[in-house]
């Protein structure tokens, strides 16, 4: 894919895009870049003009220039961006993070987005996000003897052993297992980009992970339950919910080949159709 920063209300936003076809925005999951939704890119940009941003502060976009208190504070840079890029009407897809940064979008700007994809959405109690972001976002500002970097390390690797990753004895212990090394490197690397506010974005999308945004949609919008989520017992919650109609829930399988493919499938029949 193409590399490529664009300005928004004075901040410089760098993206990934390349393929042809209809416009499909991709939203990463914090703390990642684009570069975490490259290969999934790739795959759609056989149909779709696809453009994959860095959320400010990670990758290499500008931070904002003010504290962050919700996901919206997002929506006027994206907005900006978008219309600088002359996108008129797209498809959005986001991940994580980017899920909620994509009902927050939606909910905005309901006139843009010709269908909405969540993935990796869902939904927290009251009690559950106390409880989960109590201790979820430890501060690894760096140490003069370097053993921030140590505990980065801990922290990345119990995240694919646990959530929330800090509760080794009550937390819901996960049965992925850990990836290669090489992953958790780039991963660590993304930390380290994104600085002191690697946790801005995420923060803002726990608060965000509630069924009343979903409900509250007036967009097209298709629901994936990834099979192989740390998060499908919220997903699951999320979905117990009544939603509107044109909110339809697709299944998809554990392994992540399998699930992009499937993905990549869904989006291109509603896309196309």
């Amino acid at each position: 894919m193409k590399k490529a920063y664009c300005n928004a209300l004075g901040i410089q936003i760098h993206y990934r895009y390349g393929g042809q076809g209809k416009p499909l925005v991709l939203f990463h999951p914090s703390p990642r870049s684009s570069k975490a939704l490259e290969p999934f890119g790739e795959m759609l940009m056989e149909d779709f003009f696809v453009i994959i941003p860095d959320i400010p502060n990670y990758g290499n976009s500008d931070a904002l220039p003010i504290e962050i208190q919700t996901l919206y504070d997002y929506i006027p840079y994206f907005h900006a961006f978008f219309k600088e890029l002359g996108l008129q009407n797209f498809l959005l897809y986001g991940s994580a993070t980017g899920a909620q940064l994509g009902i927050a979008y939606a909910l905005t700007h309901s006139s843009d987005i010709l269908h909405l994809y969540l993935d990796n959405a869902a939904h927290f109690s009251d009690n559950q996000y106390q409880n989960i972001t109590s201790q979820y976002f430890p501060d690894f500002s760096p140490l003069a003897d370097g053993s921030h970097l140590t505990l980065l390390w801990a922290h990345i690797r119990d995240s694919f052993l646990y959530f929330p990753w800090f509760d080794s004895q009550q937390g819901k212990q996960l049965t992925m297992g850990l990836p290669p090394a090489e992953f958790l490197n780039e991963l660590l690397l993304d930390y380290l980009k994104a600085g002191k506010r690697w946790g801005s974005a995420y923060k803002a999308a726990f608060l965000h992970e509630r069924a009343e945004k979903v409900q509250a949609l007036q967009t097209p919008t298709t629901l994936f339950r990834w099979e192989g989520s740390i998060l499908l017992e919220y997903i699951d919650q999320l979905i117990a919910h009544p939603l509107p109609a044109y909110v339809q829930i697709v299944n998809t399988p554990s392994n992540l080949t399998a699930r992009y493919e499937s993905m990549k499938r869904e989006i291109k029949k509603l896309a196309y159709q």
